[in-house]
């Protein structure tokens, strides 16, 4: 366990607390689905974290190294650490909005990410159904922006805090009214309930952004309500057939294709 995972625990569990004292929409504190979280969570602090960071350095390097051969990386480390920041904030976020959307466009994107919708009730917990696939695929694009852009490590590591941070907020069921103009510029958890929301109402869904708003607004994927309610899930009756059909899928669907097709030789 890294250390920014170690410095989240303390914030989501201030945030848990909320939820249970002032929830915003009624659900069981301790439940089947919520027991079901607590494995995710495991999974997220053990593989995902494993397979994230793997991927991350290890694209970071290679891109690195071939960029800086040509002389295309934008090298940050002298600047202000503002700007740093900022910059890298922006890359990261476009690029983040970029792989979310990729995600929910195409089939076998869909079947990886399809784990993190599986959640029907959203909560502080919700936010660590994440699958292996995308945990490498987070960590290929993240990689990518990290060598593109050079910052000082201190700055890399509060920017990902502040993604990670994002992402539990967004996932939170608290009773508390955001001031209208932050919902102007950073994903509030209206907004994300609705991403999460079995009603499409683009083709492949809404509110694809992590951390600010203005991606969505800008390239037509932004869904606008003052609901906080929503059925969530897939839209398509999809179900998964087990618990552990989610932490194999898709791998179960492609041994199955292959028995099928080695027993149609067979014949």
């Amino acid at each position: 366990m890294n250390i920014d995972n170690i410095l989240i625990i303390f914030p989501a569990l201030i945030l848990m607390a909320l939820e249970y004292f002032f929830p915003l929409r009624n659900y069981e504190f301790w439940n089947k689905h919520r027991q079901e979280d607590l494995v995710w969570v495991l999974n997220r602090e053990i593989v995902f974290v494993f397979l994230f960071a793997g991927t991350l350095f290890t694209t970071k390097s290679f891109i690195c190294e071939f960029l800086s051969k040509h002389q295309l990386v934008l090298d940050l480390q002298s600047q202000n650490v503002l700007l740093q920041g900022g910059v890298l904030l922006l890359a990261l976020d476009f690029a983040s909005y970029c792989m979310h959307r990729t995600l929910h466009t195409f089939e076998w994107p869909w079947k990886m990410h399809r784990l993190h919708h599986s959640s029907l009730e959203l909560t502080i917990l919700s936010s660590f159904r994440i699958s292996w696939g995308e945990g490498i695929v987070t960590g290929i694009v993240f990689g990518i922006i990290s060598g593109i852009v050079l910052v000082p490590t201190p700055v890399y590591f509060y920017i990902n805090f502040l993604f990670v941070f994002a992402c539990l907020i967004q996932h939170s069921n608290i009773k508390f009214r955001y001031p209208a103009f932050l919902g102007k510029i950073l994903i509030t958890p209206r907004n994300h309930l609705w991403h999460h929301s079995s009603e499409l109402k683009h083709q492949h869904g809404q509110n694809f952004g992590f951390v600010l708003v203005f991606w969505d607004k800008i390239l037509k994927t932004h869904y606008d309500s003052k609901i906080d309610h929503t059925p969530l899930g897939f839209s398509d009756g999809f179900e998964y057939q087990s618990f552990l059909s989610k932490v194999l899928y898709p791998f179960d669907i492609w041994f199955k294709k292959i028995i099928l097709l080695i027993s149609r030789r067979d014949e």
